[in-house]
């Protein structure tokens, strides 16, 4: 990285389709903006939650109040300082802008705090407080105890806009043209000077991955995961070599649970996590060779070991085998009404696997689409 004036490409494998924050709703996005723009706590390299924005933080003595003091000496790309102010803003003309995805994406903080479902009416959320310049606080109906981690996320940063163009506090501007981003320094920007002056990020799909690195188009993939590079963790693709992060994304499958829908049954669903946790109880080597090439892990927990509120495990495990004994009555319900299965590139094995343990899917059911799994 000598040099400072060559242009680094980079590529990802699905478009990013917004530079507004409050509208970020995907993975690429969230990686993305993070260039821009700067949210008020981050997970630092060890995976725990540290400063970013805002300089501390602290909850009152029943986690009903978060209170943060803002980093003023911080400053957007046009030069203007930052302050609380911005992120009550940046929030609250968030939740008037019509979502990309089916909620807002700031519903899951904000749809906690006091007096948010009076929004419309009073233009503004009582619990979201600007103390003065550098404080802020946050007022909720209820303790929610994951607070910190949601704010953690892009989509809660403070922006500005400035006629056409969203502008953040973090270290680089970013403009687009023809579904390609061009990364430059902000030179007001507060932290560490950027490694790299001139960047660019454009969509590559998996497939192509591989030829574009090899011939030079490409310095680097970011979730190469999803980019068929079998090998390149062995070190089989050399000169191309596979860096592994920490650990900090998981892959979903959604069921729809919501009223009359078939998951709207909760046995069904404890029966469909049996049915996962038989798949990756099986030795890794058993695994589909996409999990077996990325560094992929199984946890049946959301918090991992070093965090609150992890149990051992063992409870994890036997409360999901708990529902071992629904199984036969899920398979049973789908002969009567087959699921409908959608699911993102690299699941195909899921479709398969599902119709070998007996479950009837639907004729619409397909993978190799953009998103990750859902389910009808």
């Amino acid at each position: 990285m000598s040099n400072k004036n060559r242009i680094y490409t980079v590529g990802v494998h699905a478009y990013w389709y917004t530079l507004v924050p409050p509208l970020q709703h995907s993975l690429v996005g969230d990686a993305v903006m993070s260039h821009q723009f700067e949210p008020l706590v981050r997970s630092g390299n060890r995976g725990i939650l540290e400063p970013l924005a805002a300089k501390s933080w602290e909850f009152n003595k029943n986690r009903s109040k978060l209170r943060f003091t803002i980093d003023t000496s911080r400053r957007f790309s046009d030069g203007s300082y930052l302050c609380a102010a911005d992120f009550k803003r940046s929030w609250e003309d968030g939740l008037r802008m019509q979502p990309v995805s089916n909620n807002s994406s700031l519903a899951d903080v904000l749809a906690n705090i006091r007096g948010v479902s009076a929004f419309k009416e009073k233009k503004e959320i009582e619990g979201l407080r600007v103390l003065g310049k550098d404080i802020l606080e946050l007022e909720f109906d209820k303790p929610v105890r994951s607070a910190l981690e949601h704010l953690s996320g892009v989509r809660y940063a403070a922006y500005k806009t400035i006629g056409d163009k969203t502008i953040g506090t973090g270290p680089y501007v970013m403009t687009e043209k023809n579904q390609v981003l061009t990364l430059t320094p902000n030179s007001y920007y507060s932290g560490e000077a950027v490694a790299i002056n001139n960047a660019q990020i454009m969509v590559v799909p998996g497939a192509d991955a591989l030829n574009k690195l090899r011939s030079g188009e490409l310095d680097m993939v970011l979730f190469a995961e999803k980019a068929e590079l079998r090998g390149c963790a062995e070190g089989k693709l050399s000169p191309i070599k596979c860096t592994f992060g920490q650990e900090g994304t998981h892959l979903l499958v959604s069921l729809n649970g919501m009223p009359g829908r078939f998951f709207s049954d909760t046995l069904h669903r404890k029966a469909f996590q049996v049915l996962l946790l038989k798949v990756f109880k099986n030795s890794p080597n058993k695994w589909t060779q996409n999990f077996q090439n990325t560094g992929f892990l199984q946890d049946s927990q959301s918090f991992l070991k070093f965090q609150a509120g992890r149990i051992s495990d063992e409870e994890a495990e036997s409360i999901i085998t708990e529902g071992e004994r629904y199984v036969p009555q899920l398979i049973e319900a789908t002969q009567r009404f087959p699921l409908s299965v959608k699911a993102g590139q690299g699941w195909d094995w899921l479709i398969d696997y599902l119709k070998v343990e007996g479950i009837k899917l639907s004729e619409n059911s397909e993978a190799g689409l953009e998103y990750p799994v859902q389910y009808n």
